[in-house]
């Protein structure tokens, strides 16, 4: 338990350091003086530098430069990208920069306008299996008029909270994306079912729920991005409205909730014994436990999910447990599979913990070690295997009957000698006379 705290006391202190988000609070946000004005947008930075360092790129100068890392470090810990117009960004931030930045840690932000689809943004989403509309294309809704709203029906709710019902997102100018198959895309909002994204001649991109207004994105090392189609979204006209969904979604692309840490983890044999001190055998009864801790961007506090789950693996999983909350405190919660026994099976085991949820950082805890088989003297005794009986019945009568065998052997030859003699002794006397 000692451990436990003084781990606890770490990461606290780490989140001290870094802010209200875990990964960081050093923020760039790149826009567009021509397209998005920084006044029109006030009240949402205004909320956004109550939580982080943020500084502004204006990129409609061609001179301006836009450095993401220095070196193999990255320079900034989030980017926020409004619709540019300049297609010089293109080579300033470029798909393939997002992607090494998001691959060093860091997470990504965009903000979509049918007027500027910026194309190095389109390329990058695509990589990642995200398909935006292209310039041009906006969602429209044949069946009402005037400004364009869709109602706040959240996909996950670890992004946003999934009670809004009746609560409307308004959206102004919008456009959708398309999704492919890639596993570590987190769909957020659908466009509305009778909506449609589509041209000025009438060319679709999308049809109803198959277009999407916000999709999230969160890869193997736990950086994110986020894509929202709705630039008007962001407006101080609509921000009291959409307050609730624009920060909501920017706390978890920016890593201030929905993350996940393995405070301690342990196994051992169910007397207490550790590995080091007793290394596993076969069938051998050992217990495993694991300590989660959520941000909630204050503070850790206990993470509870009822789908937490074991793996013991040699290739396949031996045994897959659902863990049962044992014990927490006011940091972790302390998650056990109770007693079970190894595998009649030797050799090289992982004890894994794999907790992957679209929404929540992911949790990839593993521990390989070796389980070898019984020492010669371990081995059962055979009459302690009721199987053996049969044989050992049988192994044991032959030798009773060998045994019974050589003493009548014995006994009845000796007799019989014994006549043949007095027989030849006789004969031989009748001979003689």
């Amino acid at each position: 338990m000692m451990k436990l705290y003084i781990i606890n006391f770490i990461l606290a202190l780490v989140a001290f350091v870094n802010g209200i988000s875990v990964t960081g609070n050093r923020t760039l946000v790149v826009y567009d003086d021509r397209y998005a004005k920084l006044d029109d947008y006030s009240n949402y930075f205004d909320s956004l530098k109550e939580r982080f360092e943020v500084d502004f790129v204006e990129v409609s100068d061609k001179g301006t430069q836009v450095e993401l890392t220095d070196g193999l470090e990255r320079s900034y810990d989030n980017l926020l990208v409004f619709p540019v117009k300049t297609k010089a960004l293109n080579k300033r931030v470029s798909a393939q920069k997002l992607l090494d930045f998001m691959e060093q840690g860091g997470n990504v932000m965009t903000v979509h306008s049918p007027e500027t689809a910026t194309e190095s943004v389109r390329v990058f989403w695509t990589q990642l299996g995200v398909h935006p509309a292209t310039k041009g294309y906006e969602l429209v809704n044949d069946f009402t008029k005037g400004e364009l709203d869709t109602p706040l029906e959240s996909l996950n709710n670890d992004v946003f909270p999934k009670n809004s019902a009746g609560k409307k997102l308004v959206i102004g100018k919008a456009a959708t994306a398309l999704l492919g198959a890639n596993e570590f895309i987190v769909p957020v909002l659908q466009a509305e079912r009778v909506s449609q994204c589509v041209k000025a001649d009438r060319k679709r991109w999308s049809a109803g729920p198959e277009g999407y207004l916000a999709v999230g994105f969160q890869n193997a090392i736990n950086a994110r991005a986020l894509w929202i189609g709705s630039a008007d979204a962001f407006l101080n006209s609509n921000y009291e409205s959409n307050k609730e969904f624009l920060n909501e979604i920017s706390k978890w692309v920016f890593n201030e909730k929905a993350v996940i840490k393995v405070v301690n983890v342990a196994h051992q044999h169910i007397d207490g014994t550790t590995y080091e001190e007793r290394p596993y055998k076969v069938t051998d009864n050992i217990s495993y436990e694991i300590a989660l801790s959520e941000w909630n961007g204050k503070q850790w506090v206990p993470f509870e999910r009822n789908d937490v789950q074991f793996e013991l693996r040699q290739i396949d999983p031996y045994y897959r447990i659902t863990m049962k909350a044992v014990r927490g405190g006011d940091k972790a919660v302390i998650y056990s599979t109770g007693d079970f026994k190894l595998p009649d099976r030797h050799g090289m085991f992982t004890f894994l913990t794999d907790y992957k949820r679209p929404g929540l950082s992911y949790i990839h805890e593993s521990d390989v070690r070796a389980i070898r088989h019984l020492a010669n003297d371990e081995y059962p005794r055979s009459w302690t295997i009721t199987n053996s009986w049969v044989y050992l019945s049988a192994i044991y009568g032959v030798i009773c009957v060998w045994i019974v065998f050589v003493i009548l052997f014995v006994v009845t030859g000796k007799k019989q000698a014994a006549v043949t003699t007095k027989k030849q002794a006789a004969a031989t006397e009748k001979k003689n006379e």
